[in-house]
């Protein structure tokens, strides 16, 4: 073999509590010849404080140990190593929904044949080659505004399919948190919150599964990070309607903003946020969009009716009533700009329409102000 071919093989670690099975199992993986086995332990604790272990692409782990499960180690290993893949090595064959889990690509019943092993490698090596080729300059972009959607795009639009509604929601959930980490037990609380705690632990681990599969399958599983216990998307590194949302209404707020920045807001508030989704764990943020959404349509009102474009403010103001039919001042906004541009009629005619409103939704008749206007015209 020579050194280029040596390169080019994953690393491998073994660790089970037997020194016998780590022999073994070392044994049947350099027969393969394609992997490089750079360490073995029977103590987990040791495999875990290895400098090794941050620099493998695969680690082999025996699901029952004595002083911490594979499960367990699993879990650490890839905090530490969030690329690594896990296979898990048992002689019971009732561990495979646990293997599954613990987000193992692979699962192997002892004794192992070296047949299966290489099998399993080949599997591997087929979904790593896949990834590279066909995904490997693509990004992730997400909108949160009308309905949650995921797509990279190449030229073209390639959106997300989901196997589950809950792996669509459990993205969802980490975007919301805008690159935050967040425990499994917020997760468990706002996602399965009436659930008992065993079960939704378990639909927990089968959709997080999921959803990294779906991310893999684009080689955007590195978005995914877990650490000491909590899970976070790499927002930053997210192309995201709601970020660029974010950035227009913080030039709003600094007095930094123009008609091409409230515009913006405008545009991508056309459908509310999570709207079609209607997670209840977003109505809080929503109902702030609601309102910045609203305050940025008055603003671009104002600023419209100091330069006369009576025509958009008109569109604005009425797009103000769909989001707050009740408001006095909009109603009387929409009667004045009418009166502006000479359109008696339809001035009446709205102030019918107002007060209708108001007597069959409210029980109040418009106010008095508003009535005298619009007898003396």
């Amino acid at each position: 073999m020579t050194n280029q071919e040596e390169r080019r093989m994953l690393n491998v670690m073994v660790i089970d509590d037997e020194p016998m099975s780590v022999n073994r199992l070392t044994g049947l993986l350099n027969k393969t010849g394609m992997v490089k086995v750079v360490g073995g332990f029977t103590d987990p604790e040791e495999a875990l404080l290895s400098r090794l272990a941050g620099n493998i692409d695969i680690a082999f782990v025996d699901i029952e140990m004595p002083t911490m499960t594979g499960l367990v180690l699993a879990e650490k290993l890839q905090e530490q190593n969030p690329g690594l893949e896990v296979v898990m090595v048992t002689a019971h064959d009732h561990y495979a929904l646990e293997a599954f889990q613990a987000h193992a690509v692979g699962y192997l019943l002892k004794p192992v044949a070296l047949e299966a092993i290489t099998c399993e490698l080949n599997t591997l090596n087929q979904k790593r080659r896949s990834r590279n080729h066909s995904y490997e300059t693509k990004v992730l972009t997400i909108h949160t505004f009308g309905q949650f959607q995921c797509f990279t795009d190449n030229g073209q639009p390639d959106y997300f399919s989901w196997r589950t509604a809950k792996a669509k929601e459990l993205l969802a959930f980490l975007h919301y948190h805008q690159g935050n980490p967040v425990t499994r037990d917020v997760i468990l609380e706002y996602i399965w919150p009436e659930m008992e705690l065993d079960r939704a632990v378990k639909n927990f681990h089968a959709t997080n599964y999921y959803l990294r599969e779906t991310l893999k399958k684009r080689n955007l599983d590195h978005l995914l990070e877990r650490k000491n216990g909590a899970y976070r998307l790499k927002w930053e590194e997210v192309m995201s309607d709601e970020s660029t949302y974010m950035e227009a209404v913080t030039k709003m707020n600094k007095g930094k903003w123009s008609v091409e920045t409230l515009e913006t807001i405008l545009r991508l508030h056309k459908n509310t946020y999570f709207g079609i989704d209607d997670y209840r764990w977003a109505d809080e943020r929503r109902n702030h969009y609601e309102s910045i959404y609203l305050q940025a349509l008055d603003t671009l009102s104002e600023k419209l009716d100091e330069i006369d474009d009576d025509k958009r403010r008109l569109h604005i103001l009425m797009e103000m009533t769909k989001q707050d039919p009740y408001n006095e001042e909009t109603h009387e906004k929409i009667i004045d700009v009418h009166l502006k541009m000479n359109h008696i009629e339809t001035a009446h005619q709205y102030f019918i329409h107002m007060k209708k409103i108001f007597i069959e939704e409210l029980g109040i008749e418009p106010p008095e102000h508003l009535r005298k206007k619009i007898k003396f015209i």
